[in-house]
């Protein structure tokens, strides 16, 4: 479960929803790869129909903070990758991270696509991740441009683990009557 954390911003400011590549492109290249070029921050699944982008926008529709998913697999399982999570510098620690992560989860839970997440989060961003119900599943590694990272996971929310069990224990059901 999500932890309760206050945003200190009212929430009436600012706005959760989907959005386009385009709409957070440049939030993505001023926090993530400022001194390069901004294709460093163009992802080849940035226009897969498939790939979910969400963006946090204030009053006057600027992208403050923004995230992407793209169609991946973990461990064979379907899964969501997470990819250029980024809050602007003036919006940082005021509860705006949680509330796109939270905004994700229930756009996910809305649309049946909850399933696994996982991401190659930044060292200075994990515990963010792990206070959000992520966990660390990789040593420390360098990745690129992005510099030191860990691989971080988050599994389904129990309560999908619940539904899945339940409508397998349905079926069971179902075919033993069909059975007997």
């Amino acid at each position: 479960m999500i932890p309760e954390l206050r945003s200190q911003i009212p929430p009436t400011m600012i706005t959760f929803t989907p959005t386009t590549a385009d709409r957070i492109l440049q939030l993505r290249h001023q926090v993530l790869r400022p001194a390069l070029p901004i294709a460093e921050v163009i992802f080849a699944e940035d226009q897969d129909q498939k790939t979910r982008h969400y963006g946090a926008f204030n009053k006057q529709s600027e992208a403050i903070c923004c995230v992407t998913l793209i169609p991946s697999t973990w461990h064979g399982e379907a899964a969501w990758r997470l990819r250029a999570m980024a809050t602007a510098p003036g919006w940082r620690n005021q509860g705006i991270g949680t509330g796109m992560i939270r905004y994700l989860f229930k756009d996910l839970r809305a649309s049946d696509q909850v399933r696994p997440i996982w991401s190659n989060a930044r060292v200075s961003s994990a515990k963010f991740y792990r206070e959000l119900g992520w966990r660390e599943v990789s040593e420390q590694f360098e990745n690129g441009n992005a510099g030191l990272s860990v691989q971080m996971l988050r599994e389904r929310p129990i309560n999908e683990r619940w539904k899945q069990t339940k409508l397998f224990t349905t079926e069971i059901a179902s075919l033993r009557s069909q059975i007997a």
